[in-house]
C-alpha cells in the first residue's frame, strides 16, 4: 500500500471554503476522538445548496434535531428518545444539542481540512458524531464531501442521527465494514509509519482474533450424508473463534521473517500446488462468505489504489505472512484459507474490529525512550489509518 500521507497543513481551495461557516468556536473544545470507541459508518456526498453552512444554519439544523430527539406533538402523541432505551434512560435530561465546523488538526493533532461535529448532551453523557473530510477529493457544486462519519452513542440515537443527516442534507448514511483486508492494511500501515517500540507506553503486545466462516450446508446435502435435516442447521458447529497473544518484544521478528526471501520462495512454493480453492475464484468467495474484504484474494493480485496508483498486497504485509507461516508450522492452522477472517486486531496503537474502532492518544514525544521515533511516528501512523478509512468510505463497495 503506498503511502498517501499528505501536507498536514494545506490551504483550502477557496472555491470550498465558501461552504463553510467562517465563525470561530475556538473558544469550545473539540470534540473527543482519542481513547474513545467509535462506530464507523459511510456517508454519501452532503447536499447543502448554493448557501454555506454558516452559523445561522447550523443553529438552526442543531434546533431541529433537539426537538426531535425531545419530541414533538404529534396528534397528541408525544415522539421522542424517552423510555425506548434504557440506555438513554440513564443519560438524564437533554441539555444541548451542537452542530459546528471543526478543525481536523485540533482533533487529530495531524491533518488538515475541516469536519462536522454533531454533539448531543445529557445530563450524564456526551453523544458524538464526528464526519470527517474526503481528503483532496473535489465534490460536485452545491455537495459536501464528508464521507466518513464516526459515532459515539447509544444504537437509538446512532438511528436518529443517521435520519437526521439522511434528511437533512439528502444523503446515504450506512455501516462501514472493516473486514480482514481492512485490519491488515491498518496494521501493517501502522507498523511502518509508527515503527514496534519495545519500551515505553506504545510497546504493547499485539491481539489477533480469528474468526472461522463455514457456509450453510443445504438440506439435501445434509440428507444425503446422513445428517439430521431438523436439528438447527442454522445453527454453526465446531471452533468460532481463537485469539494469538503475540508479546512486544517478539513483534519486530515476525516482520524480519516476513520480509526475507525465504518466506518469498516458501509462498510461490506453496502457489504451484494449489489446492481446489485457490484457483476457483467462485468456490474461494463462496468459501468466504462472499464478501470483497474476506477471503484473501486480495492478497496476492495488484490492486487499483483510490489515487489511481497500483500496488501489490503480497509484498506489503510482511508480519502477516509470517503469521501465516507460524500458524500452519505451530498448530497447522492455515490463515490464508478462504474461510479463516480476522475479526479483531488490538495493538499498542488502536483495536479495530468489524464495525469499531478506537485509537490511543499518541505519546508525548517527551515520553518517548532515547532513540525511539514512536512517539512522533505514531501521529503521522493516526493520519494515515484515518485516510484509509476515509478513502474506504468514499469507495462504493466501502460497505462490504
Amino acid at each position: 500500500m503506498a503511502s498517501r500521507l499528505r501536507n498536514p497543513d494545506p490551504t483550502p481551495p477557496s472555491a470550498r471554503t465558501s461552504l463553510f461557516s467562517q465563525a470561530s468556536s475556538a473558544d469550545t473544545p473539540p470534540p473527543p476522538f482519542y481513547n474513545t470507541t467509535f462506530s464507523a459508518h459511510r456517508v454519501s456526498p452532503l447536499h447543502v445548496g448554493r448557501s454555506p453552512l454558516d452559523a445561522q444554519r447550523l443553529q438552526a439544523l442543531a434546533q431541529r434535531l433537539r426537538d426531535t430527539l425531545v419530541g414533538d406533538v404529534v396528534r397528541g402523541v408525544e415522539v421522542g428518545l424517552d423510555g425506548e432505551d434504557h440506555v438513554m434512560g440513564r443519560a438524564g435530561a437533554l441539555e444541548a444539542v451542537q452542530v459546528r465546523w471543526v478543525n481536523v488538526r485540533d482533533v487529530l493533532e495531524v491533518g488538515a481540512g475541516r469536519g462536522l461535529s454533531v454533539e448531543v448532551r445529557y445530563e450524564a453523557a456526551v453523544c458524538t458524531a464526528l464526519l470527517l473530510p474526503g481528503g483532496e477529493a473535489e465534490a460536485e457544486e452545491g455537495f459536501l464531501e464528508l464521507p466518513l462519519l464516526l459515532m459515539r452513542m447509544p444504537a437509538s440515537l446512532k438511528v436518529v442521527i443517521a435520519d437526521f443527516l439522511a434528511a437533512a442534507f439528502d444523503c446515504r448514511v450506512s455501516a462501514l465494514r472493516l473486514g480482514t483486508r481492512s485490519m491488515v492494511r491498518a496494521w501493517e500501515a501502522w507498523i511502518r509509519a509508527a515503527g514496534l517500540p519495545t519500551r515505553g507506553p506504545l510497546a504493547k503486545d499485539l491481539v489477533l482474533s480469528l474468526g472461522f466462516y463455514a457456509p450453510p450446508v443445504e438440506k439435501g446435502a445434509a440428507d444425503e450424508e446422513g445428517g439430521d435435516a431438523e436439528r438447527g442447521t442454522d445453527q454453526p458447529l465446531g471452533l468460532k473463534s481463537i485469539e494469538v497473544f503475540i508479546p512486544a518484544a517478539e513483534l519486530r521478528k515476525f516482520v524480519d521473517v516476513g520480509s526475507s526471501d525465504s518466506i518469498r520462495q516458501s509462498r510461490d512454493n506453496k502457489t504451484e500446488g494449489n489446492r481446489g480453492w485457490e484457483d476457483d475464484l467462485k468456490k474461494r468467495r463462496k468459501l468466504a462468505g462472499r464478501l470483497r474484504e474476506e477471503g484473501w484474494e486480495w492478497r496476492t493480485s495488484t490492486n487499483t489504489e483510490a489515487d489511481g496508483e497500483e500496488s501489490n498486497v503480497l509484498g506489503e504485509q510482511p508480519f502477516t505472512e509470517a503469521l501465516g507461516r507460524y500458524l500452519d508450522q505451530h498448530l497447522g492452522l492455515n490463515l490464508f484459507h478462504p474461510g479463516v477472517r480476522i475479526i479483531k486486531i488490538a495493538c499498542g496503537g488502536f483495536v479495530m474490529s468489524e464495525s469499531r474502532m478506537k485509537v490511543f492518544a499518541p505519546a508525548d514525544l517527551g515520553e518517548a525512550a532515547e532513540g525511539d521515533n514512536s512517539a512522533s511516528g505514531q501521529r503521522g501512523a493516526v493520519w494515515e489509518l484515518v485516510e484509509d478509512l476515509v478513502d474506504k468510505a468514499r469507495a462504493r463497495d466501502g460497505n462490504r
